[in-house]
């Protein structure tokens, strides 16, 4: 078994040790030993595809407990399944990114400034009001509504 610093790991793997770390701290890519008394860490040349994996994911931004569900699971279709669940946030998040680029540019169009409206402070005299607080859910949100009012 030929053991590899974590710098020239780090270096190979294009990850960087900072990362190597956190990546053994979170479970995810444990080194294959760690000196006793230095703490320093080796690692296995056959843990390169590991890693390889690793980056991509974490290149798309998926969440490290996600990436080691994927990665420690043997069922093709629970990690497709993880994979479309992470594309379908990122093109929501696309999505919101889009609509505030699309809202910018309107402020850029805008002739009379940023402001569509001004605001006005008043002061209003005290009124009571009456208040209701109910625990819901998604699947319960539409009945409760109309318990609410």
């Amino acid at each position: 078994m030929s053991l590899i610093p974590i710098g020239r790991f780090s270096e190979m793997t294009r990850l960087s040790v900072k990362a190597l770390r956190l990546y053994d701290e979170n479970g995810l890519l444990r080194p294959a030993h760690v000196d006793p008394s230095s703490g320093y860490r080796y690692y296995e040349l056959g843990q390169a595809n590991r890693a390889e994996a690793v980056r991509i994911l974490r290149s798309v931004e998926m969440p490290l407990d996600e990436i080691r569900a994927i990665l420690d699971t043997d069922d093709a279709a629970a990690a497709r399944k993880q994979l479309v669940a992470h594309r379908e946030r990122l093109a929501d998040r696309l999505a919101t990114q889009e609509r505030m680029l699309a809202y910018l540019e309107s402020l850029i169009e805008r002739k009379e400034g940023i402001m569509p409206y001004n605001v006005e402070i008043t002061q209003e005299a005290p009124q009571r009001v009456a208040a209701t607080k109910i625990r819901t859910n998604l699947r319960r949100i539409v009945n409760d509504i109309g318990t609410g009012f």
